[in-house]
Order: C-alpha cells, then structure tokens, then sequence
C-alpha cells in the first residue's frame, strides 16, 4: 500500500512537472497524431523577418551570394539573415522540455524501478 502511494505522488509530481511547462509540444487538438509548438514573437513584423531571413539563407546557399538579383534589390546582407536563422533556430531548441524530462528521469530512478 506505501508503494503505491509513493508511485501516486510520483505520478502527480510529473503531471504537475508536465502542467508547468508550456513551451512543451502539445496535441494539435484538430489532428490528434500531430503535435505542434508554439513559436512566441513580438508582433507580426517579427514572424515576417524571421520568415524572410529563412528564405533568404535558402537562396543565398542554393545559387551563391551575387546571384539572386531580388535579394540584392533590398539590399539583403546574408550574414545578418543567416545570424537571425541562427538566433531563430536556437529558441525553438526544446531546453524546457529536456529539463522536465531530466526531473521525470529523477523521480523515476528514485522509485528504484528504473
């Protein structure tokens, strides 16, 4: 009976670990075997320079840096798009959720079943 309050507690301790970290994927709830994260910006602005610094690192790696006349019309300079790739890429690395699974990884070896 102890050990099955000890595994109940457990089990609560990691729903509220799982509760209190949002940045966690969670079910698309309009296609249930999807899982979607939420990508935080300023304002649209912000969405929209992200996007295009995407883009035009794509292009500048695919035909070379003074070959896409559009890019060069705007006055694109390759290395601050790619250093906004970069800084994107970073933030949607999932070290919130690495740490949550860290503590679970606790709370399970602690229960001397792992």
């Amino acid at each position: 009976m102890e050990k099955q309050n000890i595994e109940a507690e457990k089990l609560l301790e990691i729903k509220k670990l799982l509760a209190n970290h949002k940045e966690l994927l969670n079910i698309d709830p309009k296609k249930n075997e999807l899982k979607q994260q939420v990508i935080q910006v300023k304002d649209n602005q912000e969405l929209l320079m992200k996007v295009s610094a995407m883009i035009e690192v794509c292009v500048v790696a695919l035909e070379g840096e003074n070959s896409f006349t559009p890019l060069h019309k705007f006055n694109v300079d390759a290395k601050v798009s790619a250093t906004i790739v970069l800084e994107f890429v970073l933030e949607l690395l999932p070290y919130g959720q690495m740490q949550c699974l860290d503590h679970i990884e606790e709370l399970i070896k602690s229960s001397n079943n792992f």
